[in-house]
């Protein structure tokens, strides 16, 4: 899924990429009109096209340089389509109709270098609909010729339908390679998007959102190898909600499953962003505290719990929740870790829970 910022990199990369190209495409236009200009072959078409073109670039560039947003890059895209698209249109019916039928495999060989132009810009416009809008301008390209085919016939000469079939074979190729590169980008975009759906997935739990088990031991294990390596506080707390079963027998899981995503919600809210919480099973959460020592991570768990108790959930009123912690280094490894969070919890489930037991 897009998201913004995703968009305005997409709209700054496009930006750059036109930027980029604008000098090579002013160089080529200036330099063709020169060399004709010098040579005394510049067209009647191309007296007109040259100049019009030359102060579309220029206009181009301003707007690049001064619109930044998305909807005003597409309508530069959108006009640039539209003037390479009819310029190159122009320039082939001048070559078949009104330029020197001598010099029309030289014309129409040089004239084809630059049709990938439309169709690239055309996929970079408008994206899905990209196919459609190539295969219109072909149908307009191959107008043109039907008419100049019909002409050769009604006057005998057939020289030019062997130019003329290589002319559009070859925008045929770039047509069907360029389709060919979208279904392959959607497909991949398609497979990338569904392995990240199924990772999600795989690594979230779908009731109350967090990580789950298997995400928070793999979480978990890169911490404490960090508190090792940098020798660095360390702590784990587990809590669960008390008396959590009596809230499904009496208010039915439905309304248990909302305590959970409210007492979840709450908790992730009033973390630090370098903690992470997850779901360990059940009603039973583990939250991961980097950098606090034992006495630190409680005093957090203790704020969390009065957080918890102070916020009225609709339908069952306050809900109260136990808390155990465990530190390294005094518990080294993450069985042993876990072990002593799960005997601190229930050391304070015995106590008459809503309270926050540490094991030293």
């Amino acid at each position: 899924m897009w998201t913004a910022d995703s968009i305005d990199s997409l709209v700054s990369l496009k930006r750059r990429i036109y930027l980029s190209a604008w000098p090579f495409g002013v160089a080529a236009l200036l330099a063709a009109w020169l060399f004709k200009a010098v040579a005394g072959r510049t067209s009647a078409v191309e007296q007109l096209l040259f100049p019009v073109v030359s102060i579309y670039f220029a206009v181009f560039a301003i707007a690049l340089w001064r619109w930044r947003s998305e909807k005003s890059l597409l309508l530069i895209e959108r006009s640039l389509f539209v003037v390479v698209a009819l310029t190159l249109l122009a320039r082939y019916y001048d070559v078949l109709f009104l330029g020197n039928s001598s010099n029309h495999a030289d014309a129409l060989a040089d004239l084809l270098y630059w049709f990938p132009l439309v169709y690239i810009i055309a996929h970079l416009t408008f994206n899905r609909h990209g196919n459609m809008v190539c295969l219109l301008f072909f149908a307009a390209l191959l107008s043109v010729g039907l008419v100049y085919v019909v002409r050769i016939f009604q006057f005998g000469n057939m020289n030019d339908a062997y130019v003329l079939i290589r002319f559009y074979l070859g925008n045929v190729v770039y047509i069907v390679l360029l389709v060919a590169v979208t279904l392959l980008k959607e497909l991949y975009s398609r497979a990338t998007h569904d392995a990240q759906n199924m990772m999600q997935l795989a690594h979230t739990d779908p009731t109350v959102g967090l990580p789950n088990r298997r995400q928070m031991q793999t979480l978990l294990r890169k911490e404490l190898e960090r508190a090792k390596r940098f020798d660095r506080a360390f702590s784990v707390v587990f809590f669960d909600l008390d008396q959590f079963k009596q809230i499904n027998d009496v208010y039915g899981h439905e309304l248990g499953d909302t305590v959970l995503r409210v007492v979840a919600t709450l908790v992730k809210e009033h973390l630090r962003p370098s903690d992470e919480i997850g779901r360990w099973g059940g009603d039973e959460f583990l939250v991961l505290v980097p950098e606090l020592d034992a006495t630190s991570a409680a005093q957090m768990a203790e704020r969390l719990r009065q957080i918890i108790r102070a916020h009225p959930i609709d339908g069952i009123g306050a809900a109260s929740v136990s808390f155990g912690v465990a530190a390294y280094p005094r518990f080294d490894s993450e069985d042993d870790l876990l072990r002593a969070a799960d005997r601190a919890l229930a050391r304070a489930k015995t106590k008459g829970k809503n309270r926050v037991e540490t094991e030293t």
